[in-house]
C-alpha cells in the first residue's frame, strides 16, 4: 500500500511542478493596463503539492507500521 501512496505522491509533485511551469509561461505577467493575469495554474500548484507531501508522509506512516 505505501509504494502506491508513494507513486501517488510523486506523480502528484510532477503534477505541481507542471501547473506551475503552464502557469509561468501562459500567465503570470502584468498586463499593459497594469493587472496582474493569473489562471487556475497557481492554485492548482499549491492543492497538488500539499495533496502530494500528504501522500508522500503518509506512505511514511503506513511503512513505519509495517515493521
Amino acid at each position: 500500500m505505501h509504494s502506491k501512496l508513494r507513486k501517488a505522491g510523486i506523480v502528484l509533485i510532477v503534477l505541481a511542478v507542471l501547473s506551475r511551469i503552464a502557469e509561468a509561461v501562459f500567465y503570470g505577467d502584468v498586463g499593459p493596463d497594469g493587472v496582474l493575469q493569473e489562471s487556475f495554474f497557481l492554485p492548482l500548484t499549491f492543492i497538488l503539492l500539499a495533496l502530494g507531501l500528504v501522500a508522500l508522509a503518509a506512505s511514511v506512516v503506513a511503512r513505519g507500521g509495517d515493521g
